[in-house]
C-alpha cells in the first residue's frame, strides 16, 4: 500500500552576503529534491511585478520547515531578523512548521530567540570551521532529512489537514487560496516539484 504525499515544502531564510554558502547547501540537500522528499523557496524565486513582503510572507506561511542560515550578517539584517526569522519563530510556537537554525559562519546567538534552539551542523560548530566543509554539509543534510523523515512518518496514519497539504481544521482556509507559491528549485528558470510515496 502507497500513501501519496506532496514534498515538504521549506523556506530558505539567508543574508544575500551569504548567497555563496546558500547555493553550496542547496547542491548538498539536492538528492531530497530529487527524491521529492522536499521542495525549496527562497526570495529569488518572486517573480518581476510581485510585491516582495507579500511573497516572503505568503511562502513563509505556506512552509512545513524553515532553514535559518546565521552568520552576522543575517543578524545584523534588519529584514532577516525582524521579518523572516521573527514570523518563522511565531508559526514555530504555533506549531505550524519546523525551524532550522544552521550556523554557517561563527556567530554570537546569547539571547537571540534562536539561542535554545538545536542548531545545525552538530554541537554548534559553524560550516567555516570544519577542515572539510563538504563533511559539514554532509551534516547539515543528513539532519534536514531526519527532521522530513519525522514529518512524513506523522503524517502516514491520517494525510488530512497540513500534512496532505490542506488547510488545518481550524485554520482559514481563505489564506490558502490567496498564497498562490510555487515552491522546488530553479533549473534553467524552471519551478520543478513533485509527489513523494512512502510504502509502509
Amino acid at each position: 500500500m502507497q500513501n501519496v504525499q506532496e514534498p515538504l515544502r521549506v523556506f530558505i531564510s539567508y543574508s544575500h552576503k551569504d548567497k555563496r554558502m546558500k547555493d553550496k547547501l542547496m547542491t548538498h540537500i539536492n538528492s531530497l529534491i530529487r527524491q521529492k522528499y522536499i521542495s525549496l523557496w527562497f526570495d529569488n524565486m518572486i517573480l518581476p511585478g510581485k510585491t516582495i513582503d507579500k511573497e516572503v510572507l505568503c511562502a513563509l506561511q505556506s512552509s512545513q520547515i524553515v532553514l535559518l542560515l546565521l552568520s552576522a550578517d543575517y543578524l545584523a539584517s534588519d529584514y532577516c531578523y525582524q521579518i523572516e526569522m521573527e514570523e518563522a519563530l511565531t508559526l514555530r510556537d504555533k506549531k505550524k512548521l519546523e525551524v532550522i537554525p544552521i550556523l554557517l559562519r561563527p556567530v554570537d546567538l546569547k539571547g537571540t530567540p534562536i539561542d535554545n534552539i538545536m542548531t545545525l551542523p552538530e554541537d554548534r560548530k559553524a560550516i567555516t570551521l570544519f577542515k572539510n566543509e563538504d563533511k559539514a554539509y554532509k551534516n547539515v543534510a543528513e539532519g534536514i532529512r531526519r527532521v522530513a523523515e519525522i514529518w512524513y512518518r506523522k503524517s502516514i496514519p491520517n494525510l488530512t489537514g497540513n500534512w496532505a497539504g490542506q488547510p488545518a481544521e481550524n485554520e482559514d482556509k481563505n489564506n490558502s487560496k490567496q498564497c498562490n507559491i510555487n515552491y522546488g528549485i530553479q533549473i534553467n528558470g524552471d519551478v520543478h516539484g513533485g509527489i513523494f510515496k512512502i510504502k509502509n
